[in-house]
């Protein structure tokens, strides 16, 4: 692995747990990583664990937190496996490996729309795409992250703790 920043390695948190205790890690850690890895991505909504019932919400605020990474990513293996209605589900996984649907539109319960609200923060993303684009060149130029902590930007000011992402040009 040394090294493999200068080979534009893309790089995730491992299989992460699908929860808001992680989620939280997820930023943190995302804001310190791509200081050094800067095509770093989480996988959206965790990997393990997770039931696609109950997490709407949880994916919806992963999502809205993915859109700023360099490389958004849905990837992950939820409980319960394999509900009957998923197209093509007993033909695409014989062995019955994989965990339960992970697609957009099958999270939380019918009174909540979590697809509804991720398209909406992949509209914003598809919105940033030409400050994404810039930020791409940026980084590729000058080596600066895509997503970076506030004192990266702010490097006169002292601030201690914060995880908050800088959109400063854009907004």
């Amino acid at each position: 692995w040394a090294g493999s920043h200068l080979h534009n390695t893309i790089v995730w948190s491992g299989d992460i747990s699908s929860d808001w205790a992680t989620l939280r890690r997820e930023l943190v850690a995302g804001l310190n990583f791509q200081l050094t890895y800067p095509y770093w991505n989480t996988d959206t909504g965790g990997f393990s664990g997770g039931d696609w019932e109950t997490m709407g919400e949880l994916v919806v605020r992963w999502f809205q937190v993915s859109i700023f990474t360099s490389i958004v990513r849905l990837h992950g293996s939820r409980t319960p496996a394999e509900p009957s209605w998923v197209p093509l589900s007993r033909p695409c996984d014989p062995t019955d490996a994989s965990g339960g649907p992970i697609e957009p539109w099958v999270y939380g319960p019918a009174n909540y729309s979590a697809l509804q609200h991720i398209q909406e923060a992949l509209q914003i993303r598809k919105s940033l795409l030409p400050y994404m684009r810039k930020q791409l060149a940026t980084l590729v130029n000058h080596g600066t992250p895509v997503m970076r902590p506030l004192w990266y930007v702010n490097n006169n000011r002292c601030i201690l703790y914060s995880v908050r992402v800088n959109l400063s040009e854009v907004l």
